[in-house]
């Protein structure tokens, strides 16, 4: 199965995490740093590095991978995430990971779906090598990513800026369970809805947007682990970088995401 235009947008979408910092493979051991386990989004660091299940998540190290590369169609199967890649594994107790992306210096994957909240061992396994670390598994953990889209599917930003009274696509992670039939660990999302099971709350610019100016809170279509939020700028917005922040049973994403918005 060959992912659909959805999956290339969300992709792009989330391209600041979905690239890693380059690396020269090499071929030593794998070794997870401390702490070096968080939400791809957020990146927030210990102790508050806490991950939630269906999260994409970030793992940093050294020797994590003798190659740097994403992940391909033709790496899908039957439209799942592969678990192994170029003879990297992640697991999380006994549980496999999806991975997004593979480096010596970074690991995107996915947080499987069916964990527990808790403490859980992390291993990453580079062929007959691996490495053991750990987090905390919460219910939650949000996160936004800096990219944001116009309805159209075109990039946000300074030259196209957000307008007042726009719907705008805002893209996260780590928000939580679905309404079943939920798409499984590693799964695309279908070119449907797939709505989360609470609903979120939001603000653009300080100011608390009403239920009707949050239009779907759900996974990206064509995606696997990146949450969709579609948000209307308020119609009295200033022009300049506004702070939007999306939370979800009080915890919310964090700060410093800006969406440039210009009358």
């Amino acid at each position: 199965m060959r992912p659909g235009w959805w999956y290339l947008l969300a992709t792009a979408a989330a391209a600041a995490v979905l690239t890693a910092a380059d690396g020269v493979p090499g071929s030593e051991a794998p070794l997870i740093n401390v702490g070096g386990v968080v939400n791809a989004a957020s990146s927030i660091p210990a102790p508050n590095n806490f991950v939630a299940p269906g999260a994409i998540i970030s793992i940093y190290g050294t020797g994590l991978a003798k190659t740097t590369r994403e992940v391909r169609a033709s790496d899908l199967d039957n439209g799942f995430l592969p678990v192994t890649l170029d003879g990297v594994s992640v697991f999380f107790g006994p549980v496999a990971a999806p991975l997004f992306y593979i480096s010596p210096l970074q690991i995107n994957a996915q947080v499987p779906f069916e964990l527990q909240p808790g403490e859980w061992q992390v291993t990453v396994r580079v062929d007959s090598l691996q490495s053991t670390g750990s987090v905390a598994v919460q219910a939650y953990s949000p996160g936004l990513f800096n990219a944001f889209r116009h309805n159209d599917g075109t990039l946000v930003s300074k030259e196209a800026p957000a307008k007042p009274g726009e719907f705008i696509l805002f893209f996260g992670t780590g928000f939580g369970p679905l309404r079943q039939p939920a798409p499984l660990t590693g799964q695309l999302a279908p070119s449907g809805q797939s709505w989360m099971v609470k609903p979120v709350q939001a603000t653009i610019g300080g100011e608390t947007l009403a239920p009707e100016d949050i239009y779907y809170w759900g996974l990206a279509p064509g995606y696997a682990g990146l949450y969709q939020f579609n948000l209307r700028v308020p119609w009295d917005a200033p022009e300049g970088n506004l702070e939007v922040l999306v939370g979800i049973e009080g915890q919310w994403s964090q700060k410093g995401i800006l969406v440039p918005v210009s009358h």
